[in-house]
């Protein structure tokens, strides 16, 4: 009896605008290899795809449950910093270990109780404004340390408007910040 599972309605949109962010999308499967090769061709992310000893070699667990929480702890013992949708029981595990777990509407209780994150709408493109979102408070929390404390103790602000998202992941500049912080604290001494 064939069946057809089709990506969320919003999936290649949400796919496209995440790689043009710098995030690294990667699809995880218990389907069939052929199978998760046609749905990675549907979301425009290639066919590139490799069965799951070839990250857990060949000593793994037969359990397939557990190959999701498996991947997540040897990405993050490579230090990626992960984020995993999820809908299933089987989800669970996986997404209690990663970074940002997020469940997605139609969700089981198991797998909204072990995100971060439940979304209450059908479709994942909620999560690029998140991401966007962030970038820009991480923007604004940067330019924090520019400011200049006046004499009379007036606080500059930086406007909402005048931040813009950062097109690819940001880090902090821990040198200029410590640098920056040494100057003024040997300047009003």
């Amino acid at each position: 009896m064939p069946l057809f599972d089709p990506p969320r309605h919003d999936s290649v949109e949400t796919i496209r605008r995440a790689l043009n962010l710098g995030l690294n999308v990667k699809m995880i499967t218990s389907d069939q290899l052929a199978i998760g090769k046609e749905t990675e061709r549907r979301l425009g992310m290639g066919t590139n795809m490799y069965p799951s000893s070839s990250l857990l070699g060949q000593d793994k667990d037969s359990n397939i449950d557990k190959h999701k929480y498996e991947i997540v702890k040897r990405l993050q013992e490579r230090k990626h910093i992960c984020g995993m949708t999820g809908d299933g029981v089987n989800d669970a595990p996986a997404l209690k270990k990663v970074d940002i777990g997020i469940a997605v509407v139609d969700a089981t209780d198991a797998a909204r109780s072990a995100s971060d994150i439940v979304l209450t709408e059908p479709g994942l493109s909620v999560i690029i404004s998140a991401v966007l979102t962030r970038r820009a408070i991480f923007q604004k929390d940067e330019k924090l340390h520019d400011l200049r404390f006046l004499n009379d103790g007036t606080i500059m602000t930086i406007s909402k408007d005048r931040v813009k998202q950062s097109p690819q992941p940001d880090s902090w500049k821990l040198n200029e910040i410590f640098s920056t912080g040494i100057v003024l604290g040997v300047t009003r001494h």
